[in-house]
């Protein structure tokens, strides 16, 4: 059990209100307790518990980096996040996350710039922890840079994103095949390719066409290149 005495014993501290920094993994913790009194806790590493709720971070105000991979989560609730506004770092890898618009529930994160679902690489398939199964859903690069537009790191990769990003509601599709500081590119290449087809539709030239896909490729190939070299 997550007990107050348990920690003060951790940090070291004789008064709650002096804990900055809270470790407590692998205690097989069933769930957070005994931190309404930790008003300037700034780190909590909760990793490798058994946690199925984030409840109970409500005094938690100053809360910048939270580390609760490898526990039992299944789903994530914004009412979890409420108080949590100066939280910059959140890691959930290691959980069972399924439904990709779960991201959403972070949205009210304003000063969250890294998340992470999954570990490099655990995209390679190399880790033996399994990432959290939305992250195989083929909109969750989108979704999640447009649910966090303050990200610039996920999942280990540096995010380039414009400053401003399209209004995409939890109910629409982005799906891309592109890496995500590249995605916003890859739909600007192939708007232009289908305005291209439309204009041979209408009786242009099909070099026209050809022209303008060989265009298309250039910029999708530049769009690539400044990804690579954004997270090398």
């Amino acid at each position: 059990m997550m007990t107050l005495d348990l920690i003060l014993h951790t940090t070291g501290q004789y008064d709650p209100a002096y804990c900055i920094y809270v470790s407590l993994p692998s205690l097989a913790l069933p769930s957070i307790q005994n931190l309404d009194r930790c008003v300037n806790l700034l780190e909590l590493n909760l990793s490798s518990n058994s946690l199925s709720s984030l409840t109970g971070l409500e005094s938690c105000k100053k809360l910048e980096r939270l580390d609760v991979s490898c526990n039992l989560l299944k789903s994530l609730s914004a009412a979890w996040f409420e108080s949590l506004g100066s939280l910059t770092t959140l890691h959930v890898e290691g959980n069972e996350v399924s439904e990709v618009d779960d991201v959403y529930a972070l949205s009210d994160l304003s000063s969250l710039t890294t998340l992470t679902f999954q570990l490099p690489e655990q995209r390679g398939g190399s880790s033996s922890r399994r990432p959290n199964p939305l992250c195989s859903h083929p909109s969750y690069l989108s979704k999640a840079a447009l649910a966090c537009p303050s990200l610039t790191v996920l999942d280990g990769s540096v995010l380039s994103l414009p400053s401003s990003l399209p209004d995409v509601g939890p109910d629409e599709e982005y799906v891309v095949d592109l890496p995500v500081a590249s995605w916003l590119e890859a739909d600007r290449v192939r708007e232009k390719a289908a305005k291209a087809a439309g204009y041979v539709g209408e009786g242009g030239e099909e070099e026209d066409l050809r022209d303008a896909f060989a265009s298309a490729d250039l910029e999708l190939e530049r769009a690539q290149s400044k990804l690579r070299r954004a997270i090398a």
